[in-house]
């Protein structure tokens, strides 16, 4: 499990990034990144269904 992998910080409350000491412009991993927008659009989509009256 390296720095690509999605929910590599195993966060059960939403998403989170480790940067492990690198440089910011290395910082948050690839994997961070789409863990947060994975969760963001599940957000999106669990609050279009509550619009929806689903």
């Amino acid at each position: 499990m390296g720095p690509d992998a999605h929910n590599r910080v195993g966060s059960f409350i939403g998403p989170r990034a480790a940067s492990f000491q690198v440089i910011p412009t290395d910082a948050p991993a690839q994997g961070d990144l789409e863990t947060a927008e994975l969760y963001g659009r599940r957000i999106a989509e669990i609050t279009r269904q509550f619009v929806k009256g689903r």
